[in-house]
């Protein structure tokens, strides 16, 4: 088995902010798996400062020789297989060989098996998140997502004073108040 690993850094259309830091550019790394004639997927993309992942070439190389000598797990002690290789503080390394491997066991074909979202036909029915920001950009991605027809949102806090934030949520409760 053979893991190779590609670094590739998504830029924000608008600066991030985080409870920890204001980010432009997320890296994210896309991760091959391939066994014999088959490949399978996946990604690790922490955010810096939130995450306790500190992915380098240095933990992607010894994952790699940890797996070479590996057998092709099965779906039933995946989990076993995965702890065995990445320490538990490396939550997104865990998602994306899982990920990855998943894809291997079940064909390597794509991504993920066919279902409507990967076709496009239905949205995956998650919360719309609004990143802290001033109260105009904040209200106006509330408004955006309330919009998109999401009726959850995560919204991004203690970035702005106490009484700024609280009058942002209220004036929410009074426009969407279910």
């Amino acid at each position: 088995m053979r893991l190779t690993v590609w670094k590739f850094n998504f830029r924000f259309k608008f600066l991030a902010k985080t409870s920890r830091d204001s980010l432009r550019v997320r890296p994210c790394w896309f991760l091959r798996l391939t066994y014999q004639n088959q490949r399978g997927w996946g990604e690790c993309a922490p955010l810096r400062g939130l995450s306790t992942d500190k992915l380098s070439a240095r933990r992607f190389i010894s994952v790699q020789k940890s797996i070479l000598s590996s057998d092709l797990p099965s779906l039933n002690n995946l989990s076993e297989w995965i702890s065995h290789h990445v320490p538990p503080h490396q939550a997104s390394f865990q998602m994306g060989l899982e990920m990855a491997m998943r894809n291997l066991i079940l064909g390597g074909n794509n991504f993920f098996p066919d279902n409507p979202f990967q076709e496009r036909q239905e949205k995956i029915p998650i919360n719309g998140l609004i990143w802290m920001g001033n109260p105009e950009f904040m209200e106006k991605a509330i408004q955006e997502k309330l919009q998109e027809g999401y009726d959850c949102l995560k919204i991004k806090i203690g970035g702005l004073d106490f009484e700024t934030e609280y009058n942002i949520l209220k004036k929410l409760r009074k426009t969407a108040p279910s």
